[in-house]
């Protein structure tokens, strides 16, 4: 086998890739391929030798340097096979290689067990009728061939035969042109597949008979080819129907360890992945299977509601902005995210759609370590659409029940994103039952705590149709296609809702900035006797202890473990009756840690008392997170009573930080009218300021981009004929206000009411609500001041005078 000397001049997460040891499986040096397309400009060329460099979008690639050595060169066989180079919507490099296009390996190499293979791909046509995923070898087809496909060979021989087929169903209607990292290990007796770094259990490793090198030398693998097609002699390569993009890859001959082979899938995942921005628009969709794009009725990739609406209305709901789509999971693999699609461009600015839609989901799910990966990689949530309702059926037809679990996730996305505004569907019932009614009754009453919600009823215009069978494919799921199908019924009500949908300004406050103390005693589990947590009463033989794996988020030093066999925990309960006729709320902050762990009980006896349940396994394992429990307190109650579990179902382990009960959940309190309104304004007209060295342009007032100084003062005038801007000593007055192309700021923006002390907005774009008190009355006189280096722009203003 040849040898190559190790000599990428890469970043350090690369380099260490080659300068780290790395684990042999046989007697020779390791060989590295690779391929990095965000270094284009020096990397390709347009002429097979490589002496051409390519330029511009467009230009034909004859040629890509292997970073490691010019043997490893990828290149055109001739120059009518030149696949061509691009640049996508997103700034990223790839080439494109159609039928009859293709790379190859500049110098033969016949490759043997072991290897690793890693490539950022998209194809342009499905994939599933035929490969399952673009690339990856099916035996169904050899043209399908690829990526992660192998041949068994006689060395020196024609192939012969396969030796593994990749099953379609692992990367179930994988979507077009949504770019991803998918990459191969190749062993001795097996192959594992991984999307974006991500294995599926059940569907990789897939067994071969393949051995080392040395005990079958007669079983060897042909070298590197990047094409659309298989050639004739099935290289081991990049392939697919259609059309494929290559965004970079990379070939170690070798078994390198885990985490190097980690690194590699998150150096090119990086690549992939764009910034969001601060004037970036970023919109999360919840739901489940009803909403998550993967197809029901047919393999094919299927426009659910969001997608459909969004894709349908981009111009209308976004003029002139580049708006990327993308969804949290293919059916079977959950954890794993699309890459992003682009739904439109623009050149007025960017709008992010975050589908998490998952099949089977409940809205409590989407807050466990399955989907923090949503919470860290977004820096701001503008408006949040939640659509649940199937996996959450219960007999609980009031929404007693359910109502915890749509607040135990609302709440915390509310914590995390407070200025988001929301939007949730009262979903579509189901054809043959009533079965969503509690669902629906459960969004109403959520409806009725917060009261900052837009609703869209889907629901009950569907019944008074008569709930159409040519709406449902299987009496859940909605048909995509066809005369009268389900989305297109959906988004006659949901495309006009969302585009009428205007965020009020004013979000209320989370439920749980209320949590505190509560009916129940020792609720951090501070107090200790007798081996328990004091007032605690276990149940079953649960091991119990006091650890230091705590929450400091929330300030916790220490937390509750409770370990056991399945039910085991711990208890407490008070009397009902002074609750008779309410509903209350338990709020439990815990860590499911390990086996069927974080499971809580909340019971309420009586004629139709309520209870509910909480399993976090699966969703919560290594994450702390807020679960919120409701019941209906009936009139004949006499006792509520919170179970704290270590598993259910099987043994498990789960921390916990503390249990509050509430003994009725807090009901929503509008906001007060204003009594007058001072200023309302989106900055149309420049003759209504004194702007100094502000510019109120293009329905914006904007700040200098550089050198602001603590004199510039934006000052509204009073209209001629109009009422005058009076300020009133002692009274409270609510401003709202929205900011757009923030840069930078030394201290937040001041709004002076008179000459009395600012209102200060700090924080990035977005709209912001705020009081404050004038201590002096005055006329004419309201400031807005981007002192100390604050840099942006305001496109919205309102001074109200509250009563």
């Amino acid at each position: 086998m040849s040898t190559a000397r190790n000599s990428l001049l890469l970043g350090a997460s690369i380099a260490s890739l080659l300068v780290e040891p790395v684990v042999m499986q046989e007697p020779v040096s390791p060989v590295v391929m690779m391929y990095d397309l965000s270094r284009w400009s020096t990397m390709l060329f347009q002429d097979i030798a490589g002496t051409i460099p390519v330029t511009a979008d467009g230009d034909l690639v004859g040629c890509i340097k292997s970073v490691d050595d010019p043997a490893f060169d990828l290149v055109a066989p001739d120059d009518a096979s030149r696949p061509t180079f691009r640049i996508d919507a997103l700034g990223r490099p790839y080439v494109e290689a159609g039928s009859g296009k293709g790379l190859s390996i500049r110098t033969p190499l016949m490759l043997t067990i072991p290897f690793y293979q890693v490539a950022a791909l998209a194809t342009t046509a499905d994939q599933t009728s035929v490969s399952g995923i673009k690339g990856y070898l099916n035996s169904a087809d050899i043209q399908n061939g690829g990526f992660a496909s192998a041949k068994a060979v006689t060395q020196g021989v024609s192939p012969v035969s396969h030796d593994f087929a990749e099953p379609e169903s692992l990367f179930y209607a994988w979507p077009i042109l949504r770019p991803a990292v998918f990459d191969a290990m190749m062993d001795a007796g097996s192959v594992s597949f991984r999307q974006d770094g991500i294995e599926t259990a059940g569907f990789s490793p897939v067994a071969t008979t393949w051995g080392q090198r040395e005990l079958f030398a007669e079983h060897s693998i042909y070298g590197v080819n990047i094409t659309s097609q298989d050639p004739a002699n099935n290289y081991v390569g990049i392939a697919g129907t259609g059309t494929t993009h290559f965004y970079g890859g990379a070939f170690v001959v070798s078994k390198p360890p885990a985490a190097q082979r980690d690194a590699l899938v998150a150096y090119f995942a990086a690549q992939l992945e764009p910034q969001i921005d601060p004037a970036d628009e970023v919109i999360l969709c919840i739901g489940d299977s009803t909403l998550d794009d993967v197809a029901v009725a047919t393999a094919d990739e299927a426009e659910e509601l969001f997608l459909s609406s969004f894709h349908a209305n981009a111009a209308t709901f976004w003029p002139d902005k580049t708006v990327l789509y993308q969804n949290h999971a293919t059916y079977q693999a959950k954890e794993q995210l699309t890459g992003w699609r682009v739904l439109q461009t623009g050149a007025s600015g960017r709008v992010f759609i975050y589908n998490s839609s998952v099949s089977g989901s409940e809205p409590q799910h989407f807050m466990g370590a399955r989907f923090a990966k949503y919470l860290e990689r977004l820096p701001h949530v503008d408006r949040v659409v939640w659509g649940h309702g199937h996996n959450m059926i219960t007999t609980d037809t009031t929404g007693w029940v359910r109502l915890g679990n749509f607040l135990d996730a609302m709440d915390q996305v509310r914590r995390a994103f407070p200025a988001a505004a929301h939007m949730v569907l009262r979903p579509h019932p189901r054809q043959t039952d009533t079965l969503m009614n509690g669902v629906v009754a459960a969004v109403d009453r959520m409806e009725t705590i917060y009261g900052d919600m837009q609703i869209v009823n889907i629901h009950d215009p569907w019944v008074a149709d008569g709930k159409p069978a040519s709406r449902y494919y299987d009496g859940v799921h909605l048909t995509v296609t066809g005369a009268g199908n389900g989305v297109d019924a959906q988004r006659a009500i949901f495309d006009p809702a969302y585009a009428a949908w205007v965020s009020s300004g004013y979000p209320v406050n989370p439920l749980i900035d209320t949590v505190s103390g509560g009916l129940l005693t020792n609720s951090d589990f501070s107090s200790w006797s007798g081996g328990l947590p004091t007032d605690w009463t276990a149940v079953g033989a649960p091991t119990v202890s006091q650890s230091t794996n705590a929450d400091t988020s929330e300030g916790d030093s220490t937390a509750l473990l409770i370990d056991g066999a399945d039910g085991a925990g711990l208890s407490q309960s008070i009397s009902a009756v002074p609750y008779r006729g309410t509903e209350v709320m338990v709020a439990i902050r815990l860590n499911g840690v390990s086996g069927f762990g974080g499971a809580v009980k909340l019971v309420v006896d009586g004629t139709g008392g309520g209870a509910s349940e909480e399993y976090a396994n699966g969703k919560a394992n290594g994450a702390w997170r807020w679960a919120y429990l409701t019941a209906h307190v009936p009139a004949d109650a006499t006792t509520i009573t919170v179970t704290l579990h270590g598993g259910v179902g099987a043994a498990g382990a789960t921390l916990y930080g503390r249990a509050v009960l509430l003994g009725a959940i807090p009901a929503y309190v509008a906001p007060p009218s204003p009594v007058n309104i001072i200023i309302d304004t989106g900055f149309d007209d420049p003759t209504a300021w004194n702007a100094t060295t502000w510019t109120v342009s293009g329905s914006k007032a904007s700040t200098p981009t550089s050198n602001p100084y603590a004199a510039d003062q934006l000052i509204p005038l009073a209209s001629p004929g109009g009422p005058s801007l009076t300020i009133v000593n002692g009274k409270t007055y609510r401003i709202t206000l929205t900011i757009a192309d923030f840069v930078a700021s030394g201290f937040p923006l001041h709004v002076h009411l008179g000459f009395g002390f600012p209102v200060d907005f700090s924080g990035g774009d977005g709209t912001y609500v705020a009081t404050g008190v004038a201590n002096t009355s005055s006329t004419n006189d309201i400031r807005i001041s981007g002192q100390q280096w604050w840099i942006g722009s305001l496109t919205f203003l309102k001074i109200e005078e509250m009563p």
